[in-house]
């Protein structure tokens, strides 16, 4: 996904999919810099019993589909 795509899943509360697994929803979308200052974005994800969080790259994960 997208950090546009991203931002828009967060602010919908809706649940992702990273690795085949479902997560509760994206809780963080922010921005790191490598040692070149390269700028490098990451999703936090919420795991689905509210006891633990995840650390992504966008682009590996997706919006769950309703159905």
């Amino acid at each position: 996904m997208t950090i546009k795509e991203a931002n828009e899943a967060a602010r919908q509360l809706l649940p992702v999919i990273f690795d085949g697994i479902e997560f509760e929803r994206i809780t963080q979308v922010g921005i790191s810099y490598n040692d070149k200052g390269e700028p490098r974005y990451f999703l936090q994800i919420l795991g689905k019993n509210h006891g633990s969080v995840a650390y992504v790259e966008p682009r590996s994960c997706e919006v769950k589909q309703p159905g």
